[in-house]
């Protein structure tokens, strides 16, 4: 992370919820200019034990998102794919 708090930019990759995680922000005036983000295979009952919640699903959930700005006004596209194997 680079910036102060209503202008930084952020450049992330690691292991998340069993993913490997690539993320790029930028942030303008407390607002997104631009967003890059690709997570596969995020374990939906890790999610739910980060949130405090029983298991009650397994499965996992792709994320991508892809958000660009003109004059401030945030455009772009997010996709989420979830893949369930139990559901209670």
């Amino acid at each position: 992370i680079q910036g102060k708090a209503s202008d930084f930019t952020l450049d992330g990759k690691g292991y998340l919820l069993g993913s490997n995680v690539l993320l790029n922000a930028r942030m303008y005036n407390y607002s997104p200019i631009a967003l890059n983000l690709d997570a596969q295979n995020l374990k939906i009952e890790e999610i739910l034990h980060l949130l405090s919640y029983p298991s009650y699903a397994k499965g996992f959930l792709n994320a991508q998102a892809k958000i660009s700005a003109q004059n401030l006004k945030p455009d772009g596209n997010i996709i989420i794919k979830l893949d369930t194997s139990y559901i209670n």
